[in-house]
């Protein structure tokens, strides 16, 4: 005899679905009046102060994932930024280096020794003997120059057609007063312009001849001049 268990099963489970409806809603109704609960109070030393807590912290928050560092990472270096100013630039370093090489090292200055008095007066003397000579040569030309305009005034001869016929003019002769006085080397440099006047001033220059106080004054030496002879005639 086969006894049919479809009844009973379908049976039981209309009878558990109700239980379990109900522990569902009195499991979903305890939690809803556990979270409007108001906070508990919190007494720290005679204040009284609310503390709430909420769902989200009660929930551990997520773990992070740890990286554990190994052997063989190295850790990021560091970024260190310097000044400026700490560190010149090498433009600056290389225009240091240049004006080392263009430096120029003057030689060490050498102060003169001193010179004795005796060499400074001779040093000073030094330059005034060459003009000894030139002024006494200047000054004795002079004197002999004038000896000889004195002597020709004495010969001076002006010929009449000259004087006649208004012819004048300037005679340049020059000579050579020998040591004994003696005059020679007579020569006409420069001319008047008119023959009759140029023979007239050499013929009264050599009738001069010898100027004895030369002698005296030249010591054996020689000396060139120059004569300039003038001829003018006076109104009247």
């Amino acid at each position: 005899m086969t006894v049919s268990t479809r009844p009973t099963l379908h049976r039981t489970m209309e009878l558990r679905f109700p239980l379990f409806l109900g522990i569902s809603l009195l499991a979903h109704g305890g939690l809803m009046a556990w979270r409007h609960q108001p906070p508990p109070v919190l007494h720290i030393g005679g204040e009284t102060r609310a503390l709430q807590v909420s769902l989200a912290s009660l929930q551990a928050p997520p773990r992070r994932p740890e990286t554990l560092p190994t052997g063989d990472a190295t850790p990021p270096p560091a970024v260190v930024t310097e000044r400026p100013a700490n560190h010149p630039p090498v433009a600056s370093q290389r225009r240091t280096h240049r004006v080392q090489r263009k430096t120029v090292h003057a030689p060490p200055e050498h102060t003169p020794a001193p010179v004795p008095r005796s060499r400074r007066a001779n040093s000073r003397r030094t330059p005034a003997s060459p003009s000894r000579p030139q002024n006494s040569s200047v000054h004795l030309s002079d004197r002999i120059s004038a000896a000889l305009r004195r002597q020709l005034a004495s010969q001076f001869e002006y010929p009449w057609l000259a004087r006649k016929r208004g012819w004048q003019g300037r005679v340049m002769l020059s000579l050579r007063v020998e040591g004994n006085g003696t005059l020679t080397h007579w020569k006409i440099l420069q001319t008047s312009g008119h023959g009759l006047l140029d023979r007239s001033a050499l013929r009264s220059a050599r009738r001069i001849g010898r100027l004895p106080e030369a002698a005296e004054w030249l010591h054996g030496r020689s000396l060139d001049l120059k004569l300039p002879v003038s001829f003018r005639l006076l109104d009247g």
